[in-house]
């Protein structure tokens, strides 16, 4: 059973509303449907796959969010999230490269 691709990516996020509108502003996604796990979380979508959840970080979870995720831990460490990044396959890189500028995203060539 060989792998095929990422299913979707956990993001946890201190404002999972501002992380939203970056993943739809900066990378073109969408935000969807998702279930009801009753604590807030987003779904980003590419086309009609979700591929980026958002939720809150250890420091703004609830209790039910913790049992869920089996997140204990209230220690925070400089930066916005729990991943160190995510890598899409993207075409025209020209464009994508003038959209980052514009955004004024820090990015390496």
């Amino acid at each position: 059973m060989p792998l095929t691709h990422i299913e979707h990516v956990l993001v946890v996020a201190d404002d999972i509303d501002a992380t939203r509108d970056w993943y739809a502003r900066v990378l073109g996604m969408r935000s969807g449907p998702h279930p009801d796990f009753g604590f807030p979380v987003h779904w980003m979508y590419l086309g009609e796959r979700d591929v980026v959840h958002i939720g809150p970080s250890a420091k703004n979870a609830g209790d039910i969010q913790k049992q869920y995720l089996g997140r204990t831990s209230q220690r925070s460490e400089a930066g916005t999230g729990a991943i160190d990044h995510l890598a899409f396959r993207a075409t025209g890189l020209r464009g994508m490269l003038e959209h980052l500028r514009k955004e004024k995203i820090q990015f390496s060539q």
